[in-house]
């Protein structure tokens, strides 16, 4: 009896303390739809701390039990606690696969790309085994990559290239992504319109590893 008291009590200040802490993620949630599954999800964080309280109010001899049954309750929270999981576990996916990119074979990623960059199908047989190298301004690195690199670390391939267009003249500034050291970085490089590297800026810090 003693061991599951102390068990109920230290599952309480664990989910006590994880809410606490998901309200201080939510402020700096700027989207509106992760945002608006944010607060759904911890009101499921705040359901399962509730019922752990019920079911320690039933450890020190409550009558809980006239009210609900400890095994219906103790199944409630089995599965609001596997819901919160699953979706705690998705919307991670969705922040690594922002941050470090996503799967994608180099066909598939360069289709992504000449369909973005409105370039004919033919650009392919190109660019398919191009690869570029630079050094990166931090740690002093070569880095390699090519073009299906860039589109596989930016899901939204939007934030990964762009595109200006101006006399005549078309640069592509491509966000490579590298892991330097202690941080994972981002830099941002310009080609031509023939692909050919001509400049690169200073690299920012995405993510401290």
């Amino acid at each position: 009896m003693l061991i599951e008291l102390v068990v109920v009590i230290l599952a309480l200040q664990i989910a006590g303390i994880s809410l606490f802490a998901s309200l201080w993620i939510l402020r700096s949630i700027k989207g509106t739809y992760v945002r608006e599954l944010w607060v759904g999800v911890q009101m499921v964080l705040l359901l399962v701390v509730i019922g752990m309280a019920i079911i320690l109010l039933d450890f020190l001899q409550f009558d809980i039990e006239s009210i609900i049954p400890r095994d219906l309750l103790t199944s409630i929270i089995i599965i609001l606690i596997s819901f919160y999981a699953a979706v705690s576990t998705y919307m991670n996916a969705k922040i690594f696969k922002a941050i470090f990119g996503t799967g994608m074979s180099d066909q598939k990623a360069l289709n992504k790309f000449l369909r973005f960059a409105q370039l004919p199908a033919s650009a392919a047989n190109v660019l398919m085994d191009k690869t570029f190298d630079m050094q990166c301004d931090t740690c002093g690195k070569e880095v390699e990559y090519s073009i299906p690199d860039v589109v596989r670390a930016h899901p939204d391939i939007e934030r990964g290239i762009e595109i200006e267009d101006g006399l005549g003249e078309r640069n592509f500034t491509l966000y490579v992504r590298h892991d330097c050291e202690d941080d994972f970085r981002e830099i941002p490089v310009q080609h031509d319109k023939n692909m050919v590297p001509r400049s690169q800026k200073e690299s920012r810090v995405v993510i401290k590893i």
